[in-house]
């Protein structure tokens, strides 16, 4: 199928213009335009958090992992932003019929179609890259993005379940329990910790222990496992070093034969030091039900408790089919803050409904 075209007609009708963002020539103006953009998106969709700081967006956008491929499309009312498209995919051996959509428009610019013309581009990128399925998340927050999906033919594959954990509720008797049953069932092993970028010499010991996040249910996703690599680990890294993100890792190993049995990461930036994100949590399947889980997560806790106390809150998502790890999280007292969907569709579908869209 030829790529399809921006039809120029419909866009001069709205006074908008679609161009390419270039991250490394980009100006001031277009810089702070984006971010504008990404601080009424939040407002829609996190109503209750704090705006996002220019700061932030510029080297988060500035500092992606080359293992990642992106492009991003502005939609342009004069000098105001008015809607954006991003795809991206991973420069890896799996999962290369996937990439991955971003797009969002103003409120009270949707149904104007420039949605539908953001996704032409998004399309015509799939076509050149051979990418034969789209993924895009939903927040519950804005009914909109769903609706969107399913006019696109998107089914939601994956439900997510964002949960939060206010840190002045956190039970610190419940902590000290579960860290003392550790030592009880899980007694031969070790807790350790890594702040920043890993030791050179454990790069494929860490690398081999986030195979186990490939257990993780993925729902009805067409998704293959994603295998970890040094290489990607040192990308990911020096991203995090140049957005200004720190990193802890707990981990939990076998002294004697150096093996990781399982690891928790923590994300948190000084200059939004009210928030810390939970990452992975993973237990490799011979140590499992030994209760690692629960020792891994509760010392985190207690550190963060300890060392950071201005976090006034502690984020994690987790699929909401994933009932071992819910159960851990919600003992631990997250409650649930909002929900996601992961919609996927094949490419084939999006391009019949731009051709039954065609003015």
């Amino acid at each position: 199928m030829p790529p399809f075209q921006i039809n120029q007609k419909k866009l001069a009708q709205l006074g908008v213009t679609i161009e390419p963002f270039d991250f490394d020539a980009a100006t001031d103006a277009q810089w702070e335009a984006l971010h504008d953009l990404f601080v009424q998106a939040s407002a829609e969709s996190s109503p209750e958090d704090p705006a996002p700081l220019l700061e932030n967006t510029i080297r988060n956008m500035s500092n992606v992992p080359p293992v990642v491929d992106l492009m991003r499309w502005l939609a342009w009312r004069g000098d105001t932003l008015v809607g954006n498209a991003a795809v991206s995919f991973m420069r890896t051996e799996e999962n290369q019929h996937i990439l991955e959509l971003d797009l969002f428009v103003l409120p009270a610019w949707r149904r104007r179609g420039l949605g539908a013309e953001l996704l032409k581009l998004a399309v015509n990128r799939a076509q050149e890259k051979e990418r034969t399925s789209l993924i895009t998340n939903t927040n519950s927050a804005v009914p909109d993005g769903e609706a969107f999906c399913r006019a696109i033919g998107a089914q939601a594959n994956l439900t997510v379940s964002e949960n939060q954990l206010v840190m002045r509720e956190l039970d610190h008797a419940l902590l000290d329990r579960w860290l003392a049953r550790a030592h009880e069932r899980a007694g031969d092993l070790e807790l350790g910790l890594y702040v920043g970028p890993f030791p050179e010499a454990e790069l494929t010991a860490i690398a081999a222990v986030h195979e186990s996040m490939n257990s993780a249910p993925r729902e009805d996703l067409d998704v293959e496992d994603f295998h970890m690599t040094p290489a990607i680990m040192r990308q990911i890294e020096d991203s995090l070093t140049a957005r200004g993100i720190e990193r802890w890792v707990m981990y939990v190993r076998d002294p004697a034969s150096g093996a990781y049995a399982g690891f928790t990461e923590v994300y948190w930036r000084p200059n939004e030091p009210e928030r810390m994100g939970q990452g992975d949590t993973g237990v490799v399947e011979a140590y499992r039900n030994r209760g690692i889980g629960r020792w891994l997560k509760s010392a985190m806790l207690k550190k963060i408790a300890d060392e950071r106390p201005q976090v006034k809150y502690v984020r994690t998502g987790n699929a909401a089919s994933n009932e071992p790890m819910l159960k851990i999280n919600h003992e631990l007292g997250f409650k649930l803050h909002k929900t996601f969907k992961v919609w996927q569709v094949e490419r084939s579908s999006v391009e019949e409904f731009l051709q039954n869209h065609e003015d």
